[in-house]
């Protein structure tokens, strides 16, 4: 029997044209998904550390309000100037509110120091979040007065 010979060239003689056209193509597909991908973690991991610090700075405040007979303000202060000093915003952006549990006049054992700390999403965000005007990161604490007299 005879072979039928074939005057094609071997692949690795073949000229690559096509396929390198192919390849950018596929990489000009890819990119974009890969790019929202990135940005998109990114913007994640930004959130989660600005509610960790927002939720650190509530913490300090409701451990200021269990200890000490700060006033509502001075915690309202504190807790404003740790958050603009760790997230570069103005204090005007940041919105604190402390409250007593059961609200009583004078603190006792039972009492907790609630803070509520939130800032607009927008202002701390990389990008997306900025498409979202009315989103709002928010942080708890409460601590058990120990100050009782």
């Amino acid at each position: 029997m005879l072979k039928r010979v074939s005057a094609a060239r071997p692949r690795s003689q073949q000229k690559p044209a096509r396929r390198s056209g192919l390849a950018v193509l596929e990489f000009a597909m890819v990119t974009p998904i890969l790019l929202l991908l990135v940005l998109g973690v990114a913007e994640i991991a930004q959130a989660i550390f600005v509610t960790e610090s927002l939720t650190g700075a509530a913490s300090q405040g409701a451990q200021m309000g269990a200890r000490t007979s700060a006033t509502e303000v001075e915690i309202q202060s504190l807790v404003k100037q740790i958050v603009s000093r760790e997230l570069t915003i103005s204090q005007d952006a940041v919105l604190v509110e402390v409250s007593y549990a059961p609200l009583a006049v004078d603190l006792t054992q039972d009492d907790l120091c609630h803070v509520a700390v939130s800032t607009e999403a927008g202002l701390v965000g990389l990008g997306f979040s900025r498409m979202f005007t009315d989103a709002r990161l928010h942080a708890y604490a409460a601590q058990r007065c120990t100050t009782a007299e």
